[in-house]
């Protein structure tokens, strides 16, 4: 039997979001770009779907194509974030995710959105998981907790506004609006160095 004994856990967790910024800045701010674009695809993904010409049952295949493709990535990308520096890694999935946004643009009705659909989960869904990990990476051993919170309070408090700004492009371009606006944040926001 092992005689190791376990760390207490903690009693509370300190938001301190200039902390957290300070230390891994790419961490919080992709993670506000990630909040941002799935909570405008969590809201009007349907919409989307609908809009396009699927019926129910399409959309709700729409709707598991994103998480599928997210689930199917998250391990390749652990592996490939224990590699190399995970704001390579980071750096490279939003570009790859802002790249599938664009080609759902034009795309109607049919299978390929579905496929398309997956890629762009994939990229945009594992997000969030790399920038806890890169935080965790410049964290002080009793302040995981602090990050995991302060990361999951960006990325959800961001996830709000995403869907009223997606509407507005939705609103001016049609439906492939929703990609275009996820297109606009991956490919922009935030722009920090990704090499110290």
């Amino acid at each position: 039997l092992s005689t190791a004994i376990a760390p207490a856990p903690p009693t509370s967790a300190k938001v301190d979001v200039p902390r957290v910024w300070r230390m891994a800045p790419v961490a919080p701010g992709r993670a506000m770009a990630s909040g941002i674009i799935t909570g405008a695809f969590w809201s009007l993904g349907p919409v989307y779907g609908r809009k396009i010409g699927f019926d129910t049952f399409d959309i709700t295949l729409l709707m598991t194509a994103s998480v599928v493709g997210g689930a199917l990535l998250q391990i390749p990308l652990r592996r490939l974030s224990d590699l190399f520096d995970r704001r390579l890694v980071l750096l490279g999935t939003a570009l790859a995710g802002a790249v599938a946004s664009l080609a759902l643009v034009p795309l109607g009705a049919g299978g390929h959105t579905l496929f398309m659909v997956s890629v762009w989960g994939a990229c945009t869904m594992t997000l969030y998981a790399i920038c806890v990990a890169h935080a965790n990476d410049h964290a002080e051993p009793g302040e995981f907790v602090t990050v995991a919170t302060v990361i999951l309070l960006v990325n959800g408090g961001s996830g709000a506004i995403g869907a009223p700004l997606a509407s507005l492009c939705m609103e001016l371009i049609g439906p492939g609006g929703l990609f275009a606006f996820s297109a606009g944040v991956l490919g922009l926001f935030p722009q920090e160095p990704c090499i110290a």
